[in-house]
């Protein structure tokens, strides 16, 4: 049990919050303030979106370039203008959350809030920055992915990529069969892998569909093949198969994911 505390803890210690990147003290706009104020502020800071509190610091809303009146007056108040209703984070939301909605809604800055009163930011660059930090530090403790995913090996065999592997004791379920949940994550694990290997970016997966035909016992070999079926500029489509060594199809798996570029 103290091992096991242990380990959690690391693995905890791991993970980065938002409270860790935020900018602190951040500009923000008032909503009585103007749109020649954003201007002028645009021009100073080099940035083109705030966001916009009222006289209690209280976030009411965020301002971008698309806010902007084209034939508008200078005179125009912030409030008249703004996103009300801005999608925020707090000081404890996991960097690998705000990724995920910064790739899924294509969001730029995020207000940091306590009490939905602002007190700091984050924009797609921090997270970028915070995501390439993970990525390059070494791991204190072993996850589950990480305690299974050891025991395959990798190749290229016939032009596709390959894992090949035996169904393990930490595989099972209390039937004594591969668990569904563990299967399901080791080939939406796999697919992530090949995706970061042919791509310098971070992979957030969108949607995930995956069916199981036949069930694996304990030190069955498997045969894992992961195919790139669909690609765009910031998306991506992987067809995963689990084959056995009779080679039956046991699972196939769809997953969809979001590439956020590096």
């Amino acid at each position: 049990m103290i091992n096991k505390a242990i380990s959690e803890n690391l693995i905890k210690k791991e993970i980065v919050l938002v409270e860790d990147i935020m900018q602190i003290n951040p500009s923000y706009l008032n909503v009585k303030d103007t749109v020649l104020k954003w201007k002028q502020m645009m021009k100073e800071f080099k940035h083109d979106r705030y966001p916009v509190v009222d006289d209690e610091n209280k976030l009411v809303g965020i301002v971008a370039p698309k806010d902007l009146p084209s034939h508008g007056s200078d005179d125009e108040v912030i409030g008249r203008v703004m996103s009300k209703e801005p999608i925020t984070v707090t000081p404890k939301t996991t960097v690998a959350y705000a990724a995920h909605i910064m790739g899924w809604d294509g969001i730029e800055l995020f207000p940091v809030v306590k009490g939905k009163k602002l007190i700091g930011v984050i924009t797609r660059k921090d997270v970028i920055k915070a995501l390439q930090y993970m990525a390059r530090q070494p791991q204190l403790a072993e996850t589950l992915e990480d305690s299974i995913l050891k025991k395959f090996e990798f190749q290229v065999k016939d032009g596709r990529n390959c894992f090949t592997g035996r169904i393990t004791a930490e595989m099972l379920d209390s039937m004594g069969t591969g668990s569904w949940g563990t299967l399901n994550m080791l080939l939406s694990t796999m697919a992530i892998v090949i995706l970061r290997q042919k791509n310098n970016a971070n992979i957030l997966v969108d949607n995930i569909n995956t069916y199981f035909m036949k069930p694996v016992q304990i030190d069955n070999e498997i045969t894992i093949y992961v195919d790139v079926i669909g690609k765009g500029i910031n998306y991506c489509k992987v067809e995963v198969s689990m084959l056995n060594d009779k080679k039956d199809i046991v699972g196939k798996s769809i997953l969809s994911a979001k590439m956020i570029r590096r």
